[in-house]
């Protein structure tokens, strides 16, 4: 190489300035995001990547873990030409925590820059991001796939998913009236 071989000591390893990762936990996060701020945001997503502007590589799956109990699900994405990259990792069907009273599932979503690589922040979201998301994407759908004159809209499951998109549509909606289907009622 012009100049010599590069230099791959410890000490050049270090930036020489790097930023402290910023933190934050999932009442932060709770308190300072709710749907109607989720869903502008995801339907630009959704025409950035129909555009060809977002990288959303496979997902990888880890699991089942220890005692067939858990799955880890590792999941990142890039949009074209901004300064970070964010890769999310979620642990879902740990189905004894709730026996310790504890959600089965957490996760965390990693923000990175990229220009160096380097960690900018973690978001300890415990899977609320992933529930926002995921109702925001439902409610982007109910926006442009429902017709005005339409009074009603029903979403199948009465999971976590099925109260997000929910919650979410009402954001979206005026008026009208929604149900959630599924197995169990709450």
């Amino acid at each position: 190489e012009p100049g010599g071989p590069p230099d791959v000591s410890p000490a050049a390893r270090v930036p020489a300035k790097q930023e402290a990762v910023r933190v934050f936990d999932y009442e932060f996060i709770k308190a300072n995001l709710k749907e109607a701020d989720a869903i502008d945001k995801i339907e630009d997503a959704f025409k950035l990547l129909a555009e060809g502007k977002v990288d959303v590589p496979t997902p990888m799956h880890i699991g089942p873990l220890r005692n067939g109990q858990g799955d880890c699900h590792i999941k990142g994405g890039y949009v074209s030409d901004t300064t970070t990259f964010t890769v999310k990792m979620a642990t879902v069907s740990f189905n004894k925590n709730r026996e310790r009273g504890l959600p089965p599932g957490s996760g965390v979503f990693c923000v990175f820059s990229a220009d160096t690589g380097f960690p900018l922040a973690v978001f300890q979201e415990n899977r609320y991001l992933t529930d926002l998301r995921t109702g925001a994407a439902g409610a982007v759908a109910v926006k442009h796939l429902v017709a005005p004159h339409q009074g009603a809209v029903a979403f199948i499951g009465t999971g976590i998913i099925g109260r997000a998109m929910c919650r979410a549509s009402n954001c979206t909606a005026s008026g009208g009236a929604g149900w959630k289907m599924g197995l169990a009622y709450d």
